[in-house]
């Protein structure tokens, strides 16, 4: 089934895994390139940002007293095809952050594990993986990211703990380097990366009421916020003026720990236990792509289609033709803009919309009464 329930408790996890997990690969070299020493100025921005929008997504959800789907809200606010254009942007969207995910990962596992694959073979066991884990319900995504969180969580420590200890402060300054219109342009550049909570809109009428929702998730987001930052400035100042020719962040941080050994490189086993909150953020990912293709065909099916599934799938074959970075070079110069709509212009008016929705259902729900005692007068 497609629809689960979840807990917050389980969304605050998610959200502490996935907000680190593929910000440490190939975007605080991007970064780096474009605002120089003040990267981890652009993401702790953008990262405030995210807070706000997550904010107004959970009162969104705590206010949905009727559980009205994701779909309901904006064919009954917006209008039937104004949210088909929004579908369309989020499937972009989110197709361009499944094949930049997995490039990195991919990158990843050639230069740390000096695995060579085919990328045909490397993409048949992820998306076979991502397929499975939704098929099963986002409940199971879930579970799955508790089971693994206390690993992931300690492997990360493991791989920081050591290189935070040799880094150098004098890396990070002049602090600001960069001049306001250079950081506020790197910040617009970059918005692409983020709004991870993107998937709470697609899970909107399947959470679970809690009494703190947001104490936990923002506790979940805020851990996984702060340890993004202190990886960017961990990373800036181990590398200095390096840092936009050094690509895959966290393998080249986790490589200062060789030190500690003479027996070659014994960071791999941590880095493949961490490695997998970022299939946790592909499979999400995946769940939200598939959410957007079944509103946009209409399928109104409990179970899940394994052809829409297909199609999600399948774009991510994309780097056969065209590399991930050319892709983002090409396409984001165009995309940038109705991207930043649905990451965060859209969660603002969320709870906004979520009322007009509940209220009209309410209407419905009076209409569909007082029909009753008509009918049952006569």
């Amino acid at each position: 089934m497609m629809q689960n329930k979840v807990k917050w408790s389980q969304i605050a996890l998610i959200l502490l895994l996935i907000v680190p997990g593929g910000k440490y690969l190939s975007l605080p070299a991007a970064l780096a390139q474009q605002v120089g020493k003040d990267s981890w100025i652009v993401i702790a921005v953008l990262l405030l940002l995210d807070a706000i929008c997550l904010a107004m997504t959970i009162k969104a959800a705590v206010i949905n007293k009727h559980n009205l789907s994701f779909n309901s809200v904006l064919t009954n606010t917006v209008g039937a095809v104004p949210s088909k254009v929004i579908y369309v942007i989020f499937f972009v969207l989110l197709q361009m952050r499944i094949i930049t995910l997995m490039a990195s990962v991919y990158k990843l596992f050639a230069a740390t594990f000096t695995i060579r694959s085919s990328w045909v073979g490397f993409w048949l066991p992820i998306s076979a993986f991502c397929l499975l884990v939704v098929a099963k319900g986002f409940k199971t995504i879930a579970r799955l990211n508790q089971l693994l969180s206390v690993l992931v969580m300690f492997s990360l420590v493991s791989i920081l703990i050591y290189p935070a200890t040799q880094l150098d402060v004098r890396n990070l300054l002049p602090l600001p380097q960069s001049d306001f219109a250079t950081i506020l342009q790197g910040t617009f550049n970059s918005t692409f990366w983020f709004a991870d909570y993107m998937f709470l809109f697609f899970v909107l009428d399947s959470i679970c009421p809690s009494r703190h929702p947001y104490v936990s998730v923002m506790s979940g987001f805020g851990v996984g916020a702060v340890l993004t930052v202190l990886m960017n400035v961990l990373f800036i100042a181990l590398y200095g003026p390096l840092a936009p020719y050094t690509d895959l962040a966290m393998s080249k941080v986790s490589q200062f720990a060789l030190a500690l050994n003479t027996n070659g490189r014994l960071d791999w086993l941590s880095l493949s236990v961490w490695t997998t909150s970022v299939f946790i953020k592909l499979a999400l990912f995946t769940f939200s792509a598939y959410k957007c293709l079944q509103f946009l065909i209409g399928n109104k099916q409990l179970k899940f289609n394994y052809w829409i599934g297909a199609i999600v799938v399948v774009f991510s074959l994309t780097p056969l033709f065209l590399s991930s970075d050319k892709l983002l070079k090409y396409m984001l110069p165009y995309t940038v803009y109705p991207f930043c709509v649905v990451q965060y212009v859209l969660p603002l008016f969320l709870p906004l919309l979520v009322k007009i929705a509940n209220n009209k259902h309410d209407k419905r729900i009076v209409e569909k009464l007082n029909l009753s005692e008509v009918a049952a007068n006569e």
